[in-house]
């Protein structure tokens, strides 16, 4: 998929089951700026990489290709979309009220609700990591303490 330069998506819901296997936090600047990327590691992905190490909970962080940063939690086991989300609320108290309203800033969370819907059969659909951008620029991991991915040409 790589060579090709594609992208590949997953849902997150186990098909017709309010159950899942990975959260997903996606950071994203709202206007393509490297200042607004800095800005938006430090003051809320960082807060969120701090609360995940403090929690000894592990997960990758990738940097999406263009506006923003993901922070991927993979589970042990399957849970339900209920306690996911309990577990999203939780790990963003912190920044949350402050990103939300944000002029510059943007935060989708997944799951974005813990309930499950009668015909929502997959749940959300999110691009998986090292894909390609429909900019035609692609995703990649970074380390926490990473800014080499401050310096691609947005």
């Amino acid at each position: 998929m790589l060579r090709g330069g594609y992208s590949i998506g997953t849902y997150q819901q186990q098909t017709n089951q309010n159950k899942l296997r990975w959260i997903c936090f996606d950071f994203d600047c709202k206007k393509q700026s490297k200042t607004d990327l800095r800005t938006l590691k430090r003051e809320f992905v960082n807060l969120l990489v701090a609360r995940l190490k403090q929690l000894q909970i592990k997960y990758l962080l990738e940097f999406s290709g263009r506006r923003g940063i993901h922070v991927w939690i993979f589970l042990d086991q399957i849970i339900s979309k209920d306690l996911a989300f309990t577990i999203v609320t939780k790990l963003r108290e912190q920044f949350y009220d402050k990103i939300i309203n944000n002029q510059r800033f943007g935060l989708d969370c997944f799951p974005k609700t813990g309930s499950g819907k009668i015909n929502n059969k997959y749940g959300l659909q999110a691009k998986l990591p090292l894909s390609r951008h429909q900019q035609g620029t692609y995703s990649y991991f970074i380390d926490k303490d990473e800014e080499q991915f401050l310096t691609v040409d947005l």
